[in-house]
């Protein structure tokens, strides 16, 4: 199977490469969707710190983000899974549903910044157990943003 060509180069990975890597993805996804949901409902929207409307909008915005990159990995893991070695045609999409994932890289970078810069201003007063769930969401976001940036620089 040719390796995918995304973003002008070949990689080494072909378009049907990709079901069990999303998979993954998709469960660790899930898990932090539901974690950061349970967080949310827990102070029912309402959290009563200096910076709470801030967090307030983070965890909004952290749970759109999140269902964004869900379906869009469920995408990337049904259409990886179509066709066969020798009918690829039914993968054909794999490389804008790259591109789509990439691009969802932007506003997970951006609710990254936000949620540390809510921590590193506005967490006082807040529950700890709060201020240390949204800590565990800012440097757990960083680690995939790391590994794209380090695939795109060396291949």
């Amino acid at each position: 199977m040719p390796g995918m060509v995304v973003f002008g180069r070949r990689w080494g990975i072909a378009s049907d490469d990709l079901v069990f890597p999303g998979c993954f993805e998709l469960l660790l996804r899930v898990i932090w969707w539901i974690a950061t949901m349970i967080l949310f409902t827990y102070h029912k929207g309402h959290f009563g710190c200096s910076g709470g409307g801030v967090l307030h909008t983070y965890l909004v915005g952290l749970l759109v983000v999140l269902g964004l990159i869900i379906l869009s990995l469920c995408a990337i893991v049904y259409v990886s899974a179509q066709g066969t070695i020798t009918n690829p045609g039914a993968r054909r999409s794999m490389p804008a549903l790259v591109y789509l994932r990439a691009l969802l890289y932007i506003p997970e970078l951006v609710w990254a910044c936000l949620g540390a810069v809510w921590v590193s201003d506005n967490s006082q007063g807040c529950d700890p157990a709060t201020v240390g769930g949204v800590i565990t969401a800012v440097v757990t976001r960083w680690e995939p943003l790391q590994i794209f940036f380090v695939a795109l620089i060396t291949h």
